[in-house]
């Protein structure tokens, strides 16, 4: 879902280039490095029982996020999994607490996996060459991690459409990822973030 957000704001923004794209997938190097996701994710306590993504916490280490592809990028994936927390997981799956969420998250997950062949079609998403690694700043993470993200990245093509989603809905995503497009518009066309 992150690339096709940020597929349709490179339609809409010439500006925005590869390394806008890399830096939309950049925060889920947490899941091949030694960064956690509270570090790639600037994630806090929240008042909801949950975590947050403290996006002003982003933006004050980050002042360059406007005039920085990557960055930019980067930012773009905080508010769209800080939305995705709102709007649709709290909404599909059951607190901590309910005897359902261990089923529930296991569907949902696999629902991810149904997803990336409409995602791809739908929005027309493509591989990342090689070359893109070039697109990422040296010091966000080592060499081996960027190149094992991009295949990560890659690999998504490779599904096939397996039954129906169960958690999920076509609609629900859809109208997620158009939220995100929108509100990432505003902030490019304004240059005032959104306060979560």
């Amino acid at each position: 879902m992150h690339a096709a957000i940020a597929k349709q704001l490179m339609t809409k923004f010439s500006q925005l280039d590869m390394a806008f794209m890399i830096g939309n997938e950049a925060p889920d190097v947490d899941k091949i490095s030694q960064m956690s996701k509270d570090e790639t994710h600037y994630l806090v306590p929240s008042n909801r029982g949950t975590r947050r993504i403290d996006l002003r916490a982003f933006l004050q280490e980050h002042p360059e996020t406007l005039s920085d592809s990557f960055t930019l990028g980067y930012y773009t994936h905080l508010l769209a999994d800080e939305v995705w927390l709102t709007d649709v997981f709290m909404k599909v799956v059951p607190p901590q607490d309910n005897p359902r969420r261990p089923a529930v998250l296991e569907r949902y997950y696999e629902d991810f996996k149904k997803l990336n062949p409409y995602l791809v079609h739908k929005y027309g998403l493509q591989p990342l060459p090689s070359t893109a690694t070039e697109a990422v700043p040296a010091d966000f993470a080592d060499k081996a991690c960027v190149d094992k993200l991009i295949q990560d990245y890659n690999a998504d093509f490779t599904g096939e459409t397996i039954g129906d989603l169960e958690v999920l809905s076509i609609t629900q995503i859809d109208v997620y990822i158009a939220n995100v497009v929108n509100m990432m518009t505003k902030v490019i066309d304004s240059g005032i973030f959104v306060e979560k």
